[in-house]
Parts: structure tokens; C-alpha cells; sequence
């Protein structure tokens, strides 16, 4: 219960200051709709565990009942708390920004984000879902990072704002700090009681369902190959105790109940009632949809869902959309669709396709199935023609949950139709592409096309500019290149000419490392050792035109020259100007950012501009051609009407060379020519009009020309 105002104030002088209890009173008083009351005793609390100088404990008191009026408004106000707060530091008010205060988040978002942020330190035990456990290494104000030996990468760096939003730190009673602490204790858990483990990680990770289980405890505390046995045991021991709700499917729920919580009962929905803390009312909602059918449920019991859900609704649309789209598709499986929830008219955000990517994107991947069945149920049709048009936008995860909803809903050919049509074009994505590589029946099944067309598309796709999320695409794509028995299968299925296009292309690649892509060269040669020779040769010198443009092995080199140098050279020293730029502070007013970030936007543009220009283009020794008739590797004596006399080589594409008179063979004069013979008439359009000449003569290359060609590789 409550305190008086005089027992309350008699406790804030004692020493230690027992905060959780007053704490606890002032929720009391706020889920009794004294809100006024309650904020101005967790004003005072707050100061006095300031003075004591208890700041994490101050903001733990802040970001409650931030949640309690979680209203945009109230941000700057906290702001101004937390400057106060930190009035002894003041070096690391600049955190306050960094968390996410002058940005559209929910005010106790905020406070918790600049909480994690103050509580970052050398040695302190955190966990972040890509990277999972780690260790605090370095904090660098001034660079605005932290430094984290991550379980799966040392010395990661991240930037404090992003760390603010995705690090959680860990208490030591987490399952994962006890692990680092004592992991000889933990393995004997897992050994002789599984079912203790399995709480303990509810306790420290709150609701989660089984496959984040598994991701969670495999492979840092526990051996995949000891997965099966340790969750058969588990579960046959959690039966029994009846403490946690384990759902029929793996992607739902499992839920911890404290004692007094297992009937679902008065107690259980008054604490629901009085609950202010959104991520608590919807855990607590989904373990009741996990034990109850909606017709299992009352009236009022349904009322009172409805009303929490609604103050969820309401606080997270500023921009927790996770929570927002959670609130909705539990109201859905509660069968609670009142005037409150307007559930109607929230649904309508999903038809916008900006607002459809906006809120998919910010849900947890064990969300999004349910989430996307809820949508189907309701919108059916009008739902899965959408899917399918906004399909090749999709990512990975949202493609894995939508591709077998529409092909249980009878869309398997539609489907089909959609990505091939994206492979015909060559515009599949990166997304797309992992998807096609990670369901390969779909391949023969659906006509997506050869393996070999699919490898040369990957290779495009990955040779792109990407960061975050597509970022991570890319390199799980980039795996199937080092899986021996995918890249064997690629280069079986092609012929002798695919198999030589195929190397010259690895070779040539801005789509891995250097040594990356020797790997997978190396593999191939390998299984095919045949095709060792072209490691060091391109296309052979008898290569007739006709295959695709041909130029000199000079010219050709001297691009691969100028992407390597772009590659390897200028992008890498760009992205150090870029780092250093943006550690300069304010990016919106940070010129020399913007110009590096110009820069870099040319760099990655003549980049791809090689690329493309080294796939259509074929390196020749231009040797082997006839000479009866003017054409490639010709050399040609035109006479012009104004009686100009000249003698002209006609070389590659690439090759050009004034004072020796060679001319590409993609120049408009050249084109004239080709395919006469001695004493034909030809013109051509010229920069002042149409002119005209005689061919006179068509002669070998000599000596002088030979020795331009072969200088490509530094020889003569």
C-alpha cells in the first residue's frame, strides 16, 4: 500500500535509501489514478537518489513513470532532469542526445537508452541479439564508440547511439552473466536440471519462444548436439511444475508465472489492470493467450484486456512499432476489436506500403509470422496480391514468413511467377536471391533458371554497396561460395565456354577479398583441375568476334587496373575519411562528411561502371583474324574526299592510340570501313556532317603495332 506523505518523507532520509520500496507505493498511487501525486514523489525520490549519488537507481525511477504518460511533450522536460542529474559529468551530458531525446521515441524509451548508456564501462557483461554476449572493452567519448569483445567478434566498435538502442546490460543474476562468472555451475545445471535453466533464461530474457531459446543458449552455453536431449528433459520436467506456459508451437511464447499468477484469476487481472509498463502488459497478455481460448473469457476479463491494450496502442505510435503491431495482433487473438482498440482503422496502416515496411521491419522475427497470418485472416485477397507486388522489396526475414503464407493459401504458381520474372529481368534482389539459395527445390520446380545464370546474378548482387541489414544478406550469400558442394554443382552444370566466362569473372570481382575469392577459386580448380590454366591465361587468342566486344589484353588489364585501384585504393582510404569527418561531430553541419559522402558516391559509381564494362568486354590477343577485308586487327590506307591520305589500325574497343594511328573498333569511322574491301567507297558521319572516302588499302599489322598490343603484361 501506499505511504502517508509523512512516512514517505521520513523514509527518503534514511540511510540506505530503500527506493524499491517507495518506488513501489508511488506505482501504487499512480495505478490508483493519481498521477499528479505519484510524479511528484518520483520527483523527490529521484532527487534524493541523486544526492546520494544512486543514478542508475534515479533513472530506473524516471523511465517508470516516463511510461506512465508516455506523450511526446514530456521528453524535453525528462531532458532537462537528466542534464540536471548529470551536473557532476558534465562531459557525458552529451549522452542525453546520443539516447535519443531530440528524436520521435517514447520518453521511457529514451531513459532507458541514456541508462544503458551511463552504465557502459570496461568489464561490464552485455548482450546484443546479432553479436550475443559480450564484454565492454573501451568506451571512447570523444569518437562517440564502445568497444566490445563480442561472443562471436573481438574488438567490435559500435557508436553509441546504435549501442544505446540494441545493447542490453546484464544484471548478475542473468543467465548469461552467471555463465561467465561460473560456468562450471551453469553446465551442471544444464546437466542435472534443464528445467532450472530454461527459467532461469525466462528470468533474465522475459517471454520468449522456443527458437529464440535455442538461438540463445546455442552455441555459448550449450552444444547443439546436446539441444535435443536437454529440451526433452526440460519439457517433461516444466509439465509437471506447471510454473511455465509452453505454447503448441515453437514460434509462440513461453511465459514465467510467478506464484498466485497459474489460475489466471482475480489477483492475476487486477495486477494486469494496474500495470503501466508496456512490454510487461503484453507479456502478460500473450501467456493468457498461450492458456485461453478468447470464448474461455468473460466480458469483463475481456474489457480489461481491451483497456490495456488500447494504453499500449496509444503509447507506442510514436514510433515503438514492435509494440504496436504486438498490441494489435493480440487484440486480434483475444478477439478484443472494440471502439477502444480501433482495430479497423489501425489495420488500414498495413495497406500503405511505407507504413507496411515501417512496422514489419521494427517487429522481432518471431513476431512477424503471426503478425503476417493475422493480416491474411483478415484481408485475405487484397492481402495476398499485395504480398505479392511488394514482394521483391522484401527482406529476408519478411520473405521467409510470406512465401510459404501464400503458398498455403494456393499461391505457389503466382509466386513463382513473381520471382521468375525478377530473374528474367535481372533485377532480383539481394534478399530475393538468398531467399532462392536457401529453398533450392524451388529452383527446378519453379523454372528460375540455370544454376549457372543465378551464380553470375549473385555475384552482381553482391559486388553492390550495402550496409545494415543488407549488409548481413550479403554476407550470408557470399557463404555459398565457400560451400564446396553448391560451387561444384554451379560449375558442373555450365559449359566449357560458361566455365571460363565464370573464372575470369571470380577474377576479376569486387565482391570478395582477395583471398576470399582465391578460396573459391581454389575450390574449383580443386574439383576441376582442367580449368587451372585459365588461373593465369584469359580467353584463348583464337577467339572469333562475334561472342561480344573485343579488345587488346593492354586495354583490358589497365581497366582491371583502374577498378583494383578504386577497390583496394580510393574506397577504403574514402571510408577513413568518412570515419574521421563523422567523428567531428553534428553530420547535418559537418561539410567535410558530406564532401567524403560525395566522394564516395562518385568512387562506388566509377566502380560499378568497370565492373559492367569488364563483364561485356573481352580481353583478345587479336591474332588469327583475316585480312582480306578491313576489320579488327587490320590495318587500313583511306583516302578522303579532300584528298587527305592516312594510314589507320584498326584495334579494339578499348584501344586507342594517336600517334600511331590506332582507332577502336567501336568509332564511327571504323564501322564504315568494316567489311570492304580494296578500292570500296565508305562514309560516315563526322562532327560537321557526313564525309566520304576510298578505301585504298588493307595491310597485316606491322611490328610496331604487335609490340603495343603485348605490352598489357609489362612484356614485349
Amino acid at each position: 500500500m501506499a505511504e502517508s506523505e509523512e512516512t514517505f518523507l521520513e523514509m527518503l532520509d534514511q540511510n540506505p535509501l530503500p527506493w524499491r520500496v517507495l518506488l513501489s507505493s508511488i506505482e501504487v498511487i499512480a495505478a490508483q489514478g493519481g498521477l499528479a501525486q505519484a510524479e511528484e514523489r518520483a520527483h523527490l525520490l529521484e532527487d534524493a537518489l541523486v544526492a546520494a549519488k544512486e543514478l542508475d537507481a534515479a533513472l530506473s525511477v524516471m523511465e517508470t513513470h516516463a511510461g506512465w504518460t508516455p506523450s511526446a511533450e514530456r521528453r524535453p522536460l525528462l531532458a532537462r532532469r537528466a542534464e540536471a542529474f548529470l551536473h557532476e559529468a558534465p562531459e557525458r551530458k552529451f549522452l542525453i542526445g546520443e539516447a535519443g531525446f531530440d528524436r520521435a521515441l517514447p520518453p521511457a524509451e529514451c531513459v532507458r537508452r541514456l541508462r544503458t548508456l551511463l552504465g557502459l564501462a570496461p568489464g561490464v557483461l552485455c548482450y546484443e541479439a546479432t553479436w550475443r554476449f559480450g564484454v565492454v572493452r573501451r568506451v571512447d567519448l570523444l569518437g562517440r564508440r564502445v568497444e566490445i569483445d563480442f561472443e562471436i567478434k573481438k574488438g567490435h566498435s559500435m557508436v553509441l547511439a546504435y549501442a544505446a538502442e540494441t545493447i542490453q546490460l546484464l544484471p548478475p543474476e542473468h543467465l548469461m552473466a552467471r555463465f561467465h562468472r561460473e560456468p562450471d555451475s551453469i553446465r551442471a545445471l544444464i546437466r542435472n536440471s534443464p528445467a532450472e535453466v530454461v527459467v532461469l533464461a525466462l528470468k533474465s530474457f522475459g517471454s520468449i519462444s522456443l527458437s529464440s531459446l535455442q538461438e540463445k543458449l546455442v552455441p555459448g552455453i550449450l552444444e547443439a548436439a546436446d539441444w535435443k536431449l536437454f529440451w526433452e528433459t526440460a519439457r517433461k520436467a516444466l509439465k509437471k511444475d506447471g510454473h511455465v506456459v509452453l505454447p503448441a508451437k515453437r514460434t509462440e511464447r513461453m511465459v514465467f508465472r510467478q506464484d498466485g499468477e497459474d489460475d489466471f484469476g482475480r489477483i492475476w487481472f487486477s495486477t494486469l489492470a494496474a500495470e503501466r509498463d508496456m512490454r510487461k502488459i503484453l507479456d502478460r497478455i500473450e501467456s493468457l493467450c498461450n492458456a485461453r481460448k478468447p470464448e474461455d473469457l468473460d466480458a469483463g476479463l475481456k474489457k480489461t484486456i481491451e483497456e490495456r491494450l488500447a494504453f499500449v496502442l496509444k503509447g507506442a505510435e510514436p514510433g515503438r512499432w514492435d509494440y504496436w503491431a504486438r498490441a494489435l495482433r493480440l487484440a486480434f487473438a483475444c478477439g478484443v476489436e472494440g471502439a477502444g482498440i480501433q482495430f479497423t482503422d489501425r489495420l488500414r496502416r498495413f495497406e500503405n506500403e511505407r507504413d507496411f515496411f515501417t512496422i514489419i521491419n521494427s517487429s522481432s522475427a518471431r513476431e512477424i509470422e503471426p503478425l503476417l497470418d493475422m493480416l491474411h485472416q483478415k484481408r485475405g485477397e487484397s492481402f495476398r496480391k499485395q504480398m505479392l507486388a511488394w514482394l521483391p522489396k522484401m527482406d529476408i526475414g519478411v520473405l521467409s514468413a510470406v512465401i510459404p503464407l501464400l503458398c498455403s493459401a494456393g499461391g505457389s504458381d503466382t509466386c513463382a511467377a513473381v520471382i521468375r520474372d525478377q530473374i528474367s529481368k535481372q533485377s532480383a534482389s539481394v534478399n530475393l536471391l538468398l531467399w532462392i539459395h536457401r529453398n533450392p527445390t524451388c529452383i527446378q520446380e519453379w523454372k528460375l533458371g540455370s544454376l549457372p545464370a543465378l551464380a553470375r546474378q549473385t555475384i552482381h548482387q553482391l559486388e553492390a554497396s550495402a550496409h545494415g541489414a543488407l549488409l548481413r544478406s550479403q554476407n550470408q550469400l557470399r557463404d555459398r561460395f565457400v560451400q564446396a558442394e553448391w560451387l561444384h554443382a554451379v560449375v558442373e552444370s555450365m559449359t566449357e565456354n560458361q566455365r571460363r566466362e565464370f573464372l575470369d569473372r571470380m577474377k576479376t570481382t569486387s565482391a570478395w577479398p582477395n583471398l576470399e575469392r582465391l578460396a573459391a577459386l581454389g575450390c574449383i580448380i580443386k574439383k576441376f583441375p582442367e580449368l587451372e590454366q585459365l588461373m593465369s591465361t584469359s580467353r584463348s587468342a583464337t577467339d572469333s568476334p562475334g561472342k561480344g566486344p573485343l579488345t587488346s589484353r593492354r586495354s583490358y588489364r589497365s581497366r582491371q587496373e583502374a577498378l583494383e585501384k578504386i577497390v583496394r585504393e580510393e574506397i577504403p582510404a574514402n571510408s577513413r575519411e568518412i570515419g574521421v569527418a563523422r567523428s567531428h561531430g553534428d553530420l547535418r553541419e559537418n561539410a567535410e562528411y558530406k564532401a567524403a559522402k560525395d566522394h564516395q558516391s562518385v568512387l562506388f559509381r566509377r566502380r560499378a561502371e568497370l565492373q559492367q564494362q569488364l563483364r561485356e568486354v573481352q580481353p583478345s590477343d587479336l591474332e588469327g583474324f583475316p585480312t582480306d577485308r578491313a576489320g579488327l586487327a587490320t590495318g587500313v590506307d583511306v583516302e578522303y574526299a579532300d584528298g587527305r591520305k592516312e594510314r589507320l589500325y584498326i584495334l579494339g574497343a578499348w584501344d586507342r592510340d594517336e600517334g600511331l594511328g590506332i582507332i577502336s573498333m567501336d568509332t564511327r569511322l571504323a564501322q564504315s570501313i568494316s567489311g570492304k574491301a580494296a578500292g570500296e567507297s565508305f562514309e560516315w558521319s563526322a562532327e560537321h556532317g557526313v564525309e566520304k572516302g576510298i578505301l585504298r588499302a588493307i595491310v597485316p599489322l606491322p611490328e610496331t603495332i604487335w609490340e603495343w598490343i603485348r605490352k598489357y603484361d609489362g612484356k614485349s
